[in-house]
């Protein structure tokens, strides 16, 4: 798996202990746009230190291959957007699900569109997956959208 995808207007960059400060800041500016679909990421993600410590453990599922967590990126600034992770991944079938966020003043440009599109594609073609799936809250009609356009 690449630690770095790049679309247009993007950059999906693996999630590291040193991302610590800009996902804490990314999680503590709106946690109830989180809390819902992320509870656990938005509980254990309390301080720099507990979400390093939550980034690290990411890190060790990226080495096993079972999870791939990215950050979300604008290219042109660097500036930490949101996160999109390919998990619960069996590779007997094989099956991964898709889980994302982007920060509340981002939605509706079209990131995550574009985010979702270019791992769909990579979990098709590179990853060889069968099966894709999204767990969405029911009321997020905005995912659910994206899901659809997605296919």
């Amino acid at each position: 798996m690449p630690t770095r995808i790049h679309t247009e207007r993007l950059l999906l960059k693996a999630l590291t202990k040193s991302d610590a400060e800009a996902f804490y800041g990314m999680i503590k500016e709106d946690p109830t746009w989180l809390q819902e679909s992320f509870p656990m990421m938005v509980r254990v993600c309390t301080d720099t230190g507990r979400t390093a410590g939550f980034l690290h453990q990411k890190s060790l599922q990226w080495a096993q291959n079972m999870q791939f967590a990215f950050g979300v990126y604008l290219r042109e600034s660097n500036q930490l957007i949101g996160y999109i992770s390919i998990k619960t991944i069996d590779w007997n079938i094989p099956k991964c699900e898709v889980g994302y966020f982007v920060r509340r003043k981002f939605a509706g440009n079209g990131y995550m569109t574009e985010s979702l599109f270019r791992i769909r594609d990579y979990c098709l073609s590179d990853l060889k997956m069968i099966k894709i799936f999204l767990r969405i809250i029911p009321s997020n009609q905005g995912s659910k959208k994206l899901a659809a356009k997605a296919g």
